[in-house]
């Protein structure tokens, strides 16, 4: 049976959905389902099953989305009337989805692409050599650049790498290294001692990777995510201004970095994208209710 995978990416919207589609596809794949992963556009999309990642569209829009089967990745809490929802938040409620016949939600079923889990990390030792900034693919205000100077600033003895994404801004300071990671995050975040991101799915890879995370919220939705993370004590929150010392400080405290990267690999196991593929799976070969 074929899934079509329509997905927003770009300007303005970054490449989470892109991420979360590419981990759930390489899943169904091994599952023995064929799958059409594509950029959204303005055209209709059919299919046997259709599978919509997009904060843009509704994927209960039947001029726009046909199908057997409509499966929605939707963490903004809209009521749609699909098939299947999957809200992979932490701290995301079932229950706002009363129009949809299936619901899986929760940290559960983070889609973050299982080849993490094979990654070797950096140890969670007494000293911080490595940070890792990251604000999205479309920082184009210079977040993640501004976060990233002011960290060099403070940890003078550490490397602080700043993730340059397509529609973002470096941070043009000599003391932050650039990069580029068009295929992933995985291994840079593998090999970090303290992630400071945003709170989208770099947030979930680096929990997955058991890092000690410092996030806040760029964008809508995140804040939910944030919430549901720092309740099991997986992440700090922070804001923007507050980041880069919230870093520092855990920079110097080995304790609570082991506190933080234990909590956050227990909070994202790395197999929520073989649950919900398992789960799409049963209902493309046994109808809508099967789980």
């Amino acid at each position: 049976m074929n899934i079509v995978c329509a997905f927003s990416e770009g300007p303005g919207i970054g490449l989470g959905h892109r991420r979360r589609v590419e981990g759930l596809a390489r899943q169904l794949v091994a599952l023995g389902l064929s799958v059409e992963a594509r950029v959204l556009g303005d055209e209709a999309v059919t299919g046997e099953i259709v599978l919509v990642d997009s904060y843009r569209v509704r994927a209960d829009d039947r001029t726009r989305f046909r199908a057997d089967l409509v499966i929605a990745i939707d963490d903004l809490e809209r009521d749609l009337a699909v098939d299947l929802v999957v809200d992979p938040d932490p701290g995301a409620d079932a229950r706002v989805h009363t129009a949809t016949a299936v619901v899986v939600a929760g940290a559960p079923y983070a889609l973050v692409d299982a080849g993490l889990r094979s990654l070797t990390r950096a140890p969670i030792g007494p000293d911080v050599t490595r940070v890792l900034v990251t604000t999205g693919g479309t920082d184009s205000d210079g977040v993640g650049a501004r976060v990233a100077v002011e960290l060099a600033g403070a940890l003078p003895a550490v490397r602080v790498r700043h993730v340059v994404g397509p529609w973002g801004r470096s941070a043009e300071d000599t003391r932050v290294e650039s990069v580029v990671a068009p295929a992933g995050l995985g291994p840079e975040i593998a090999a970090a001692d303290i992630v400071v991101t945003a709170g989208g799915v770099s947030m979930l890879e680096a929990c997955c990777l058991a890092r000690p995370v410092v996030a806040f919220s760029i964008a809508a939705g995140q804040d939910r995510s944030l919430a549901g993370a720092a309740h099991v004590g997986a992440v700090l929150v922070a804001d923007v201004a507050s980041a880069a010392s919230l870093a520092q400080e855990l920079a110097h405290d080995h304790a609570d970095r082991r506190r933080l990267s234990r909590a956050a690999q227990t909070l994202v196991d790395g197999l929520g994208s073989a649950r919900v593929a398992a789960i799409i799976a049963g209902m493309a070969r046994h109808g809508v209710h099967a789980r």
